[in-house]
This record gives C-alpha cells, sequence and structure tokens, in this order.
C-alpha cells in the first residue's frame, strides 16, 4: 500500500497568538492528484478536516511547524500521530538557501522565505 502524501495549507482569522477560528483547509493528495477543501459552512468541517488529516503518512506545509499544527493544537486538541511525517518547506528554503534575498519587487513586503515572496517567483 502506497503512503498517503498531502500538502495542505490553512487559513484562519489571525496569527497564532491571536487566532480564535479556521476559515478552511485545503489539501492536496500527491499520489491521487485529489484536491480536497474544508471550508466553513461545511457540516462538520472541522471535524472531516482533522479526520482527513490523520490518515495522512507525510504531512507536507510552508511554517508548518510554526503555526498549522500549533493552530490546530491550540483551536481542537489535534497533533499528528508520531507516525506522521512532517515536511516544513518555510525550513527546507531558509535551510537550503540561508542567503536567499527577497525578489526585487518585494523589498518592504515579508521575508525571503514567505509564501508571497515565492508566489512572486513562481508566477503566482
Amino acid at each position: 500500500m502506497q503512503e498517503k502524501i498531502i500538502v495542505i495549507d490553512i487559513e484562519a482569522n489571525g496569527l497564532l497568538d491571536t487566532v480564535t477560528k479556521m476559515h478552511c483547509l485545503v489539501a492536496y493528495d500527491l499520489l491521487t492528484k485529489e484536491r480536497t477543501s474544508f471550508y466553513t459552512g461545511q457540516d462538520d468541517f472541522i471535524q472531516c478536516s482533522l479526520d482527513y488529516l490523520s490518515k495522512a503518512d507525510v504531512i507536507i506545509c510552508h511554517n508548518l511547524l510554526n503555526y498549522d499544527l500549533p493552530l490546530l493544537k491550540k483551536l481542537y486538541g489535534w497533533e499528528p500521530d508520531k507516525k506522521t511525517r512532517i515536511v516544513d518547506t518555510y525550513i527546507q528554503s531558509r535551510t537550503q538557501f540561508p542567503d536567499r534575498r527577497r525578489p526585487f519587487n518585494m523589498i518592504g513586503k515579508g521575508g525571503a522565505h514567505g509564501l508571497d515572496s515565492w508566489g512572486y517567483r513562481v508566477g503566482r
């Protein structure tokens, strides 16, 4: 049986110190190529999103260790199983390219390893 490897992103109503509500969790399964969205307005979207995450063997996310996982723990008491592998692309970016500069047009708009800078680099 192949591993379930998902890429996720969470949107919420604030930074970790002030967050009180998750608005959505979007996941992309690298094996099946399916995108799954859980969002406010869906029946029991929080529990459904946590159940989905619990089935993952690998969770990939940008800033997963410093935002997304602590948010899930803070708001819902959820943590991944000890066997779940965690891949934080923010840490990978900072480790592999510690001297990366912000894109020229992004000066003053977030860090060199943040999603805004990465979005600019890849044309999104």
